[in-house]
């Protein structure tokens, strides 16, 4: 039984996307997940329980099954919240690199805080992207919804995104030497404090 309807995308097409160290990314060669599903010196995982283990565990494309395999065999290639995921990346080492594998507007907000890491992204879409979502009748959903295509059209979305995703300008600064990132939900969440 369905009790949620979402909104029309405010950010269209997820992919899969992986959190790197940009120096592993570059030492391995890794451009892509495929690149990422055919090494063996860069560990990588998901959150437990999340749509991207659902997402690896159900795949029939070989590369997604290796992944899951490869996963599947080390506990700690879950993890439990995305904090602890971005610690994981940021703290990985060239004896233990790691990589964090999510959906990539995430990932991209947080790389584009830091100068030291990147995302690699899957070309494929695998969702139709990140919407809100509203109680199935709810008297609201017809005016947000519209209120987000005016946004999308008259590009006020992009300009906000922009605005709030910002990114580090890594040639007039120095790497980030903060440990802790907040994710966009916290970022939102200590937002709508301020």
């Amino acid at each position: 039984m369905r009790v949620i309807d979402f909104t029309y995308p405010f950010i269209g097409n997820n992919r899969l996307a992986a959190l790197m160290n940009k120096r592993h990314s570059r030492q391995a060669e890794i451009r892509s997940l495929r690149d990422l599903s055919r090494q063996s010196t860069i560990k990588y995982g998901v959150i437990r329980a999340g749509s991207t283990q659902e997402y690896f565990r159900s795949s029939k494309d070989s590369d997604y099954s290796r992944m899951w395999e490869e996963m599947n065999q080390n506990t700690v290639s879950f993890q439990d919240q995305m904090d602890e995921s971005f610690d994981r990346v940021i703290g990985s080492s060239d004896e233990h690199p790691w990589a964090f594998i999510a959906e990539s507007p995430n990932l991209e907000y947080v790389a584009g805080l830091r100068c030291d890491l990147e995302v690699v992204v899957d070309p494929y879409p695998i969702r139709g992207g990140l919407a809100l979502a509203l109680p199935i009748g709810s008297e609201y959903y017809d005016r947000i919804n519209l209120a987000v295509v005016e946004m999308i059209e008259s590009e006020e979305m992009s300009l906000l995104r922009r605005k709030w995703w910002s990114t580090t300008d890594c040639h007039n600064s120095a790497p980030s030497g903060a440990s802790r990132i907040l994710s966009p939900l916290h970022t939102l969440r200590y937002l709508l404090q301020a």
